[in-house]
């Protein structure tokens, strides 16, 4: 294998044990602010891209302020697999 490919490979192998782990601290679903670590953004970035339909779920009830956000841990790890090419 090339130092190249070794390289990414190695790259590759930290981000699938850093997913892993994500996916065993919550089995069910993930807060936005472990999102925004695991991914090294802002928790507003995160809220945006669930809001764009990119994984998760948001809603605002009627006569809030405030939104709500959803992210299960699967939507997000099928999401991030595609996203990130790691699949």
């Amino acid at each position: 294998m090339s130092e190249p490919q070794k390289f990414i490979s190695d790259y590759l192998n930290k981000d699938d044990e850093a997913l892993a782990e994500l996916i065993r601290e919550n089995p069910t679903y993930v807060s936005v602010p472990i999102i925004a670590r695991f991914l090294g953004t802002t928790v507003d970035s995160v809220r945006s891209m669930i809001e764009q339909g990119s994984f998760g779920a948001a809603w605002k009830k009627p006569g809030k302020e405030n939104r709500g956000f959803f992210i299960p841990t699967a939507q997000f790890v099928r999401w991030y697999r595609k996203w990130g090419n790691a699949a």
